[in-house]
């Protein structure tokens, strides 16, 4: 997002502002899913397993 608010400082056209909003969304958008796999893939934490063997 710090390179389209440098797009919209420089006056770019808005084409290409408005691209780099999407691209910058649709990057946290992957990013998030890919953590989220992760995170439902390996467990949320350690101490979370362990507690259940109790």
């Amino acid at each position: 997002m710090v390179g389209v608010l440098a797009m919209a400082m420089l006056e770019r056209p808005h084409f290409w502002i408005a691209n780099g909003v999407f691209a910058a969304f649709v990057a946290g958008g992957l990013a998030s899913a890919g953590v989220k796999l992760a995170a439902y893939r390996r467990g949320f934490s350690p101490w979370a397993s362990r507690r259940a063997w109790r």
